[in-house]
């Protein structure tokens, strides 16, 4: 929420939160609602706030699966709490 106003401030995205830090500036994400993923991963530093929505664990493996079996010529990247795994 920002101080002088008490309007909240959300910032929602679909990027990770390593490329935002160098988009923003460390006051605003210090006291915005910061969303990631589309909504998978919530943080604020002022609420003490950090939450991650993950798909489950054997969906992820099916899909994993799938995908790399059926779609052999796209690339797979995935994305878990700011960690890349190519």
């Amino acid at each position: 929420m920002l101080h002088k106003s008490r309007i909240p401030v959300i910032i929602a995205t679909a990027r990770p939160p390593r490329t935002v830090k160098y988009l923003l500036p460390e006051e605003i994400q210090a006291q915005a609602i910061m969303v990631y993923y589309n909504g998978a991963m919530i943080v604020s530093e002022e609420l003490g706030l950090n939450q991650h929505f993950s798909i489950d664990s054997k969906l992820s493996s099916e899909l994993i699966d799938y995908l790399t079996e059926m779609e052999r010529e796209h690339c797979l990247s995935i994305e878990v709490e700011d960690n890349w795994i190519k």
